[in-house]
Parts: C-alpha cells; sequence; structure tokens
C-alpha cells in the first residue's frame, strides 16, 4: 500500500519521538559536525549559540568559512505551540521547524539545525517562543545529545592533549612551533632564599612530582651535584626588593582554626584537595610568614595566575598561613649536599630555568640556552621521546600521554576558535572546580556560585570589565570568593564569555529608565508598602543589607550589570535558567496583562539605577562593609 505524504509525515515524527524518547538524556549538548571542505571535525558543543570573529572558526582544525550541522534532543519544558528561529535550516522530528507555529508536546524531540558560515554570516544562535516563553536562545540545560559518537570523543581526546600541552607550557620554550598558543611566566626566582627552605628546593627540583603528582614542572637537572649547585645559587639569592611586603612580624600560630575555616570556605579546597595539588609538607617548604606574605599577594610572586588572587586581607593571609604550615614532612626537611652557587647560577642561565621563570640578581638574568629542536610528532629524543635525552626536561610522561600529544602535534591547530579556547582556559584555571559551565563543577558547595554556562547572555561587557580586571565583587558577605587572575587571563578570557553565548561584540541592551510616574511605580513593587513585592527583604539596596538569610545583590547595580533583554526573562521565570533559586517566580501564574505592567515597571525603575529612588520600608544600615568588599 501506498502511504500518503501527509500519513508518511506522521510516521516520521512518531519515530522519531520514540527515538528521542529513548535517547540517554544524561549526556548534554548537540552532536556538531562541521567541514570546511577540506577537514571535517565532530565535537559536543553544549548548543548551537557562537558569535565569530573574522578570523575565528568553530573549531581549530577549519577555515573561518564552514558549514556546520548540529544533532541531537530538544526536551521541551510544556506542550504548546513554538517557534524556533535561527540562521540556517531548522528540523524538529525530521519536519522544517524554521519560524511556522508548531504544536508540540512536552518532551524530548529530535533537533536538527544546519548553518554555512560565511563573511556576512557570524553569528549563530537558535531560539524559541511559545504561548508561555518568551523569545529567547534556547537553554543548553534543554538540549542533548542522542547518542554516543566515536568520533567526538576522538575530538575530546585531542582537546585533552592541547590543554596539557598549555598546562607544560610548551609554548615557553617552542614558541616558533606553537602559534597561538598562550606562554605563561612560573614562579618568580628572585629572592626565592627568604621564602623557601633549601631542603625543600633541593627535593622539589629532583622530582617534582614526588612532592605534588600533578606538578608541571619537569626536572630540568638530573645531576645530583648540579641540583645541589642550583640549590646554593636560588637559596643565597638576595631578597627581592620590588615586591609587596605584605603581612609584617611574626605569624600567630593560635590563628590557625580561623585558617582553617577560611581554607575551608572561600574556594581553596576547589584546587587544593586529596585528588589534585594536595599541600602535602607545606611547613617543610616555607616560614609561616613567608607563606604569609605569598598569600596576600600571590600574583606578584606567580604571574601565571594558576594560583589566583583571593582577596584575603593581610590578617586572613597570616591565620590561612598559620593553618597551612602545620603540615610537615622530615623527608622534604633533609639538609641539602652543599654546592657551588657560582656554578649553580650558569646552570640556571645554561639549562632553560629562564625560559619560564624571572630572576633579578640584582639585574634580569637572561637564558643562554638556544631554542630548542622544533617540536616534531616524530622526535625521538627531545621530552616527548620515549627516553629522552638527558639535557631534555623530564615530564615522565605516560605513553598514553606521548600519544595524544604526538596525534595533536601531527594535525595542531590551525585556527582560533573561541568554543574550545573557552572550555580550555575555564579549565586552565580551574573556574569549573567552582563554577558550573554545562557540566556540575568539581566541588559543591553549599552556595554555589553562579552559572558560567548563562553568563555571557547575562552580563554587560563593562561589567565584566569590572569583575575580571577590576576585581568588583557584588557578594563580599559570601564566604566563597570569586577571585582575580590577573589582567592578561582575564583578557583573553573577557571576549569569550559572549561570543560562546552567540553575542557579537559590542552587544550590551541597557534598561532604560522610565518617565517618574512609571519609576514611582515601579520603586512601590520593590519596597515592602501595600501591594509590594518587598524585593529588599532580600536585595540590599544602596549599601543597606538586606535581612534574609540569603541575601541577593544590590538593586542600583542591575542597571549595570545585567543585559536588559536578559533581566526581563529571568523576572519573568528565575527557576527555568537557575533551578532551585531562592528568587521568587511572581509572574508564572499571574495573568499576562498584570504581570506586564508590573515587569515593565520594575524593569523602568531598575533602569534608573543608582538614581532609583528609596523604597518603602527600606532600613538603615546594620554594618559596614566586610573586609572582603
Amino acid at each position: 500500500m501506498k502511504m500518503r505524504p501527509a500519513s508518511a509525515a506522521l510516521l516520521g515524527s512518531i519515530l522519531a519521538l520514540r527515538i528521542a524518547a529513548a535517547a540517554d538524556l544524561s549526556r548534554p549538548g548537540l552532536l556538531a559536525t562541521a567541514t570546511d571542505g577540506r577537514s571535517t571535525a565532530v565535537f559536543v558543543a553544549p548548543a548551537p549559540h557562537l558569535a565569530l570573529g573574522d578570523s575565528e572558526s568553530i573549531h581549530p582544525l577549519l577555515a573561518p568559512a564552514f558549514r556546520v550541522e548540529w544533532t541531537g534532543i530538544l526536551d521541551l519544558p510544556r506542550d504548546g505551540e513554538y517557534r524556533l528561529a535561527g540562521p540556517g535550516e531548522i528540523e524538529l522530528d525530521g519536519r522544517p521547524a524554521a519560524g511556522g507555529a508548531l504544536d508540540l508536546a512536552a518532551g524530548p524531540h529530535a533537533l536538527r539545525l544546519a548553518w554555512t558560515r560565511s563573511p556576512t554570516s557570524s553569528v549563530c544562535r537558535l531560539t524559541w517562543e511559545s504561548d508561555t516563553l518568551a523569545a529567547e536562545p534556547v537553554p543548553a540545560s534543554r538540549l542533548r545529545q542522542a547518542q554516543a559518537a566515536p568520533a567526538a570523543e576522538t575530538d575530546a581526546q585531542r582537546e585533552a592533549a592541547r590543554l596539557a600541552l598549555d598546562e607544560f607550557n610548551c609554548a615557553a620554550c617552542h614558541a616558533a612551533d606553537m602559534p597561538g598558543m598562550p606562554a605563561w611566566r612560573g614562579p618568580l626566582l628572585t629572592g626565592l632564599g627568604e621564602r623557601i627552605h633549601a631542603a625543600w628546593l633541593g627535593r622539589w627540583l629532583a622530582n617534582p612530582r614526588a612532592i605534588r603528582p600533578q606538578a608541571v614542572m619537569p626536572t630540568v637537572i638530573r645531576d645530583p651535584a648540579e641540583q645541589a649547585d642550583v640549590v646554593a645559587y636560588l637559596a643565597g639569592l638576595p631578597p627581592a626588593t620590588n615586591l609587596p611586603s605584605g603581612p609584617q612580624g611574626p605569624v600567630e600560630m593560635s590563628q590557625a582554626p580561623q585558617g582553617k575555616v577560611l581554607y575551608d570556605t572561600v574556594g581553596c579546597t576547589a584546587c587544593h584537595n586529596e585528588q589534585e595539588n594536595r599541600l602535602a609538607g607545606l611547613g617543610s617548604k616555607q616560614s609561616a610568614a613567608a607563606l604569609a606574605r605569598y598569600l596576600a599577594n600571590p600574583l606578584a610572586f606567580d604571574p601565571s595566575g594558576r594560583m589566583p588572587d583571593l582577596l584575603l586581607t593581610e590578617a586572613e593571609a597570616s591565620a590561612m598561613a598559620a593553618h597551612l604550615v602545620q603540615e610537615r614532612s622530615p623527608e622534604l626537611e633533609k639538609a641539602p649536599p652543599a654546592g657551588d652557587p657560582v656554578r649553580g647560577k650558569e646552570l640556571t642561565r645554561s639549562r632553560g630555568c629562564l625560559h619560564c621563570h624571572d630572576l633579578d640578581d640584582p639585574g634580569r638574568i637572561e637564558s643562554t640556552l638556544a631554542p630548542p629542536a622544533r617540536l616534531r610528532a616524530d622526535a625521538v629524543r627531545g621530552c616527548l621521546a620515549e627516553n629522552p635525552s638527558e639535557k631534555a626536561p623530564q615530564y615522565d610522561l605516560s605513553a598514553g600521554q606521548r600519544t595524544l600529544f604526538l596525534s595533536w602535534l601531527r594535525e595542531p591547530d590551525r585556527h582560533a576558535a573561541p568554543l574550545q579556547d573557552y572550555r580550555r582556559q575555564l579549565s586552565f584555571y580551574r573556574c569549573v572546580g567552582c563554577h558550573e559551565y554545562h557540566a556540575p563543577a568539581r566541588v559543591a558547595f553549599e552556595r554555589p556560585p553562579p552559572l558560567l554556562g548563562i553568563s555571557g547572555d547575562k552580563l554587560r561587557p563593562p561589567w565584566l570589565d569590572q569583575v575580571l580586571l577590576q576585581k568588583k565583587r557584588i557578594r563580599p558577605w559570601l564566604g566563597l570568593r570569586m577571585p582575580h587572575y590577573g589582567d592578561e587571563p582575564a583578557r583573553r578570557l573577557r571576549p569569550h564569555i559572549p561570543a560562546c553565548a552567540g553575542r557579537p561584540p559590542g552587544f550590551d541592551v541597557d534598561l532604560s529608565p522610565g518617565n517618574p510616574e512609571q519609576i514611582r511605580s515601579g520603586t512601590a513593587l520593590i519596597g515592602r508598602g501595600l501591594g509590594g513585592l518587598s524585593c529588599i527583604s532580600c536585595h540590599d539596596f544602596r549599601g543597606i543589607q538586606a535581612g534574609a538569610e540569603i541575601r541577593g545583590p544590590d538593586m542600583v547595580e542591575m542597571r549595570d550589570r545585567l543585559q536588559g533583554d536578559w533581566t526581563r526573562r529571568w523576572l519573568r521565570d528565575p527557576s527555568r535558567y537557575v533551578p532551585g533559586t531562592a528568587m521568587p517566580s511572581f509572574f508564572v501564574e499571574m495573568p499576562e496583562a498584570q504581570a506586564e505592567e508590573m515587569l515593565a515597571a520594575l524593569l523602568q525603575t531598575l533602569g534608573a539605577g543608582r538614581g532609583m529612588p528609596d523604597p518603602a520600608g527600606l532600613a538603615a544600615a546594620t554594618s559596614g562593609p566586610t573586609p572582603y568588599e
């Protein structure tokens, strides 16, 4: 029997739904297959949202002109009439779905989106709207892969190799071989002797991974006598004169309990724990006073940003140092053999130490080591060889790591790709230790920090600059702190945040203030008076602290902080963006006309920013700013 076209389409929809329903919804993101005509890349993308510069691509192996097809599952929150929009071809359950209204059931639906990027097309965002949803980008939380793809797993391994090459700082020595790969500076060697005990330094130079298994520093000098010479030189360096003084005087060890509380709450455990970067024997490495000076301003001693500034006061730095130096290791305190500092200075200059580290003695000391041989996929004697030569850095690589590195070198990155760059930087600086980015954070905190997956759609570019470059913070009362990584890491990270949400450069939706009558109406809603929503019960207002246990950010800063279009969507239904949020969903069950009127009044009042009038019921400030503020 010949099936009619309409019946065939219906059967196709039913089959697509059954396939979708059987999909493993635990795999977030969509499967992306992209080609530039020369190469093809298969990888997982959180969502089909991206804004690209002229020389940027969707994948580092592909040219900026490419075609990509995303496939997977779109999980609809409820029954309704939906409209999908975006560039290129959109299919849902095998049917064209761009623009027109589709009557759809809640649950999983097979999705396909194909986009051809051209010089005149640099932004891709898939949006949806329905009778209950205003037009918005489809949240990544509603997208899943239909099935596992071996090719995507291979790409994930390739990205892991590239991240490891960054971790090992290969570009510090092989810069000419690694265009576009950042080189970072390791801890400062100037004045090292006043900060690090000689015995610990000797053990570290001999085998960094014996002290910290995840250490990325190689064993550069293998001869014990030469190691002793370098220790004699570095331990005898004169004190640094151009570094911050930090806390002065001896550290009171009675502060250790307070320091443990700080260590457990401000975020240290996201990077330092039993599984990685364990701070074993730290008391054998340095004195409490030296550690306190370091903790008060770590970027002055380690400009890489790998150890960020947690904005500790001098008192907090001293207390944390008192806690951390209690753990010691007798093995790390055995006196090193005597060495010759003159020979040690020459070894420091000639063995490549200064490719990664800076040193003033008292003037700047430069490396005399010639640029190393090209890092090649067929290397047989260098640091990637199975048996590295005597003068090559020893990284103790496993066979699997060498295979990954050599595979990447056979097909290295060709173009900048914001999506991969952003993911890599979030891992490199361990942002995903605290923040959720389309996957749970590595460490669960009682009050988790904001979701990174929505930050590019949510935050205004000037505010991102304030947070990343100027240490602006909005929740200084929380124990968990947003660290500062330094200007250079922040400048590399900053453009990727909106780009990976499909926000083009310069995109910025300001909240415009309403007229005086509109602002009065919105102010009444913010306050505690009759008919108000009592926003100030939870949110600070112009520095006056709210009394709620879970405090919200200051309302007068919301115009500076939030994109206007995102703010409207957030107020309409906060729990859709942050499940479990303490922010109430006032408008979900409210009649549409009433909800729109109140939303408009709130947005027009928030648009007044710092010029908002005081709402009814605003109490006097209960305390001054915290030290962290």
